[in-house]
Parts: structure tokens; sequence; C-alpha cells
């Protein structure tokens, strides 16, 4: 089947599904980012150190892996249930890094053609082709848009969670000071 369209309307369609495409890339990129930066404050909360302490090396020196080591075995002493959720946020990240490190150096391409046909009043007898799909691919891995849109949702689930562990933890380690405080007086 040929669908008839006009420049303009082609355009706007191109137009609008790369932005989505790249808008999906661009969620991945920086919700990735969001979630390694706040596993820097995660560990100084566990550590009971400044943030900024951590700042140098923790940002740009260290791999994933030791990133989550630390983390893990500054909780080796808490309760095996904070433990446990931890252990299910690390497996995230690291489902996360790998997605990132596909998006982050894959190639886009514009996957199979549409024929178009511009009415007459436009170019008489001329036909465009138009991409089908955009996609990414790094060697055998293909990610389309609704795998980039699931991804993206995904990243946003495990921030929460990472946040959210955050979050109880240092309420936890508040109340284990606030009470050593009280039991000290």
């Amino acid at each position: 089947m040929v669908d008839e369209v006009t420049t303009e309307e082609l355009e706007r369609v191109d137009r609008e599904a790369r932005i989505l495409f790249y808008s999906y890339i661009g969620r991945i990129m920086v919700r990735w980012q969001q979630a390694e930066d706040y596993l820097q404050d995660l560990l100084a909360a566990l550590m009971d150190i400044d943030p900024e302490a951590l700042k140098e090396v923790f940002a740009n020196k260290l791999r994933l892996d030791v990133k989550i080591k630390l983390i893990t075995a500054a909780l080796s002493k808490c309760d095996p249930a904070d433990q446990s959720v931890w252990a299910d946020v690390s497996k995230k990240l690291y489902e996360m890094s790998a997605i990132r490190g596909q998006v982050a150096h894959a190639q886009m391409k514009e996957i199979g053609y549409i024929e178009v046909h511009l009415p007459s009043d436009e170019r008489e007898g001329w036909a465009v082709q138009h991409p089908k799909e955009f996609t990414l691919h790094k060697k055998s891995i293909k990610l389309t848009a609704d795998d980039l849109k699931e991804h993206a949702k995904g990243f946003w689930g495990t921030w929460i969670l990472l946040l959210n562990f955050s979050i109880a933890m240092k309420k936890k380690i508040a109340e284990s000071k606030a009470q050593l405080a009280t039991e000290t007086e």
C-alpha cells in the first residue's frame, strides 16, 4: 500500500520519531548518571562521612563493581533484610550498567524503508523513502525505540529502588546515632 503525504507531513513524522528515539536514549543516560552519582552519597552515609570526601575517587576512578563491593562491605554489619534489599538493588544496577554500555556505544541505524509517493501538486511522480524504524546496533544487539522505552522505564524503577533504599538506610543511621547519643548521656 502506498501512502500519499505531503513533504511537510513526512518531515514532521520523521522529526517526531527521531525526537522520541533520542529522548529514550537521553533518559537512559541521565538516569544512569543519577544512580551512579547517588552511590557515592549512599556509601558516605553508611560510612558516616561527608560525601565530598569520596567525590574525587568515587565518581571517576572506581568501576561499578568496586563501588557495589564497597557498599556491600559497609552493609556487612547491618540487618540481613537490608543486605537482601541491597543485593536486589545491586543486581539491577549491574543490569542497568550493561544496558547503558550498549546504548552509549551503539550506532544508530535506520532499518527498512517505506516508499511514500508525493501528491501530484507537490512533485508529480516523485516517490521518496522514509525510514520505517530507528535502531541502535552494537555487535549482535539491536535496540528499537520500544526496547529503549522499556529500558528507560526500568532505569526509572531502579533509580527509585536505590533512592528508597538510601533514604531508609539514612533514616536507620540517624535513629542509631540518636539512640547512641541518648545512651551515652
